[in-house]
């Protein structure tokens, strides 16, 4: 609170006392010089400086309106009525103070309501404003209610209620149109300071525009029965033009004020043979002329000159625009004389011909590149001249009729049209192009011409043939295949089956192996039933890649929930622990995702540390930046050097001695081909200090 003090004071209470000091000053001084003394005056210079002070400072600041009046109107009371009685004059001070108030605030607010500038001597039109609304009907206020109130405190009697009133209007009225122009020029902050030069002139100026005020209105050589107000023009234009704003301000008060006081002395020539009222009207009269004249002489120049300066800018705008312009002109045409010169080499580097050309049977060409004669045997000039058309000379005979209507149907929807179709040579030589074109229209959407290019794929046809070709040969060489590794699974299965039924059989009726022949069968059946298991997932290795691909939304934790209980009696062989987090909802395929699942799972349980239970964990996370799903499946185990990451989703690959772990290579070889298949992937990393995490990242669909 302490801190806001001050600032308080310098912002809103001291401005109000200045004003209220100056408004007594001016007010005093302006009543002096009332014909005859009293309430009313001629010019009142208070009423312009209050206007002058809101229109500056703000609304805020009209308390110091009421105080100046108050204190000004009852000092003048005081001294000029004998019974003066400051309770009984105290409701008509504050009801004057009002008045002036409501006057300086509402010639403030009418003035920002219907001018565009907040300086009234800008334009013609806050001139206009300003003399006639802020002037003239503002001060309406003032004197009606300044006058009902010394009529109803009695000291004034309603006899003179209409002199007082026009007295009090124009004297309000010349004092806002002399001294708040003046108030509010001073109060502007200048963005050049004058010369030397100026300032003497200026001074100059005002000294003789004294003096002929002295002669004009005091008639100090004797000339006061002449009517010389003339003389006073001609130094008005010349303060006008040479000092504008404050010149015009300066020059009028100056004679103004000459005038008032002579006229109070009656050496005025308004005072001749008449009355006081008559006098103090004329003089009223002549100070609204000139102030009026003046003010709208200056406020016309300014604007003018203001006109001269947005011109003088705008011309030198113009001239910048068009030197920028054509500069840019230049630079624009070099950029397409570039720029032709670049689609010249681009067409005719082009493997291909570009079109254009109308919209009939015969595709009349308007223009063509120079690769027609690589792709046709052709020249252009060939086309252009019309001694050879593309529709009934190029098209082959048999692709005619479906390319007009394969066009006509693209641009009735205003598409692009792209076409494959044969084409004769000059040579007759069969060709195969590709064409890409579009209808160029009008802004009423009336076709004008179709553009586009045309390229030879005949090679690629051919190739495409020959792909076709080796596709269908491939196709019969994996059915062949397929059915060949059946069959050979189901026949060699049989001898191998044999071979094991005979040798448990050799077991049971002859006891009397010895133990080397015993071990050479034993050693016989176990080749056997490896070669069996060989057989066996080689084929389901086969298989992976040929089964259709069937997917579903499955449950992941289904599945592996499911594989877990299928490896139920290895696990429990194991001693193996197994955790399992939640895992999400893919689209996968049912049938083989849980044998990649199964492998994984299977090679941490035959792959432990001896002496050491297996421990397994299986978690899943999503990324969403590149939208996949993650699957991890983390051991214990023994671990995989990082040099074999590669080598162990080959087919039979093997980094352990069958004695020391079963098994046929090839689990890891069908999880990855499983993988691929759902457009995922299998990788592999060591886990420290022991064991190994099989990643499977599989997109989200």
């Amino acid at each position: 609170m302490e801190s806001k003090l001050p600032t308080l004071l310098q912002k809103d209470v001291c401005p109000v006392l200045v004003l209220a000091l100056v408004y007594i000053l001016a007010g005093l001084w302006g009543t002096n010089l009332a014909l005859p003394p009293g309430f009313s005056t001629p010019v009142f210079p208070a009423s312009g400086i209050a206007l002058a002070a809101v229109m500056w400072r703000g609304y805020r600041i009209w308390p110091g309106i009421l105080i100046g009046s108050l204190c000004m109107n009852t000092w003048i009371s005081h001294s000029n009525v004998p019974e003066f009685s400051l309770v009984s004059f105290l409701p008509i001070g504050i009801s004057i103070g009002l008045g002036a108030s409501g006057e300086a605030l509402l010639g403030a607010y009418l003035f920002r309501r219907f001018s565009i500038s907040n300086n009234p001597l800008e334009q013609v039109k806050s001139v206009l404003i300003f003399l006639i609304v802020s002037g003239l009907l503002s001060s309406i206020v003032s004197a009606s209610v300044g006058t009902v109130s010394l009529c109803l405190g009695g000291l004034e009697g309603w006899n003179n209620f209409s002199r007082i009133w026009l007295t009090w209007w124009l004297g309000d009225a010349m004092g806002i149109w002399l001294f708040a122009p003046l108030v509010l020029i001073f109060t502007q902050p200048s963005s050049q300071t004058p010369k030397p030069a100026f300032i003497i002139e200026g001074i100059f100026l005002a000294v003789i525009i004294y003096f002929f005020a002295r002669i004009v209105f005091a008639g100090s050589l004797g000339t006061n029965s002449y009517p010389l107000l003339f003389v006073t023009y001609p130094l008005l234009i010349w303060a006008i033009f040479r000092f504008e704003q404050a010149g015009a301000v300066l020059s009028v008060l100056i004679f103004s004020v000459v005038a008032i006081l002579e006229t109070v002395k009656g050496n005025n020539p308004f005072t001749q043979n008449m009355s006081p009222d008559e006098s103090l009207l004329l003089l009223q009269t002549f100070m609204s002329i000139v102030s009026f004249t003046s003010l709208v002489l200056v406020s016309s120049l300014s604007e003018r000159k203001q006109l001269e300066k947005s011109l003088k800018q705008y011309t030198k705008d113009l001239e910048n625009s068009v030197e920028s312009g054509t500069s840019q002109l230049e630079e624009t045409s070099l950029q397409l004389l570039k720029s032709k010169r670049f689609l010249e080499t681009l067409v005719g580097n082009l493997p291909g011909m570009v079109y254009r050309c109308m919209n009939d049977k015969d595709w009349t060409l308007e223009y063509v590149s120079e690769g027609c004669y690589d792709l046709t045997g052709y020249t252009s000039e060939d086309f252009l001249n019309q001694k050879i058309t593309f529709g009934k000379n190029i098209v082959h005979p048999e692709e005619q009729e479906r390319v007009w209507i394969e066009v006509q149907k693209a641009l009735k929807k205003r598409h692009s049209f792209q076409l494959v179709y044969r084409i004769l040579t000059a040579e007759k030589e069969l060709k195969w192009v590709w064409e890409q074109g579009l209808g160029v229209f009008s802004q009423n959407g009336e076709l004008e011409t179709l553009e586009g290019f045309i390229v030879d794929i005949t090679q690629q046809k051919n190739s495409e043939s020959k792909l076709h070709f080796y596709a269908d040969q491939l196709k019969r060489s994996n059915q062949d295949l397929e059915e060949f590794a059946f069959l050979a699974s189901h026949d060699l299965q049989e001898p191998l089956r044999k071979i094991i039924t005979f040798g448990d059989r050799m077991r049971e009726k002859d006891v009397s192996l010895n133990e080397e022949a015993s071990d050479y069968l034993s050693r016989m059946q176990k080749s056997a039933w490896r070669m069996s298991n060989y057989i066996r997932d080689l084929l389901e290795y086969s298989r992976a890649a040929q089964q259709p691909k069937n997917y579903e939304r499955v449950s992941l934790k289904k599945i592996v929930t499911q594989v877990i209980e299928d490896l139920d009696d290895q696990i429990k062989m194991g001693n193996a622990t197994i955790h399992l987090q939640e895992l999400p909802t893919l689209e996968v395929d049912p049938v083989q995702f849980p044998n990649a699942i199964q492998n994984l799972i299977s090679n941490s349980l035959k792959y432990h540390r001896e002496g050491v239970s297996p421990v397994i964990n299986i978690t899943s996370s999503f990324c969403y930046t590149t939208k996949t799903c993650q699957i991890k499946v983390s051991d214990n185990g023994i671990g995989i050097e990082e040099k074999y990451f590669r080598k162990i989703f080959k087919p039979f690959e093997r980094l352990h001695g069958r004695s020391t772990f079963e098994g046929s290579g090839i689990g890891l070889a069908i999880c990855e081909k499983i993988i691929r298949r759902h457009n995922g992937e299998v990788t592999v990393q060591k886990n420290q200090p022991h064991g190994t995490t099989f990643t499977i990242t599989l997109p989200i669909k």
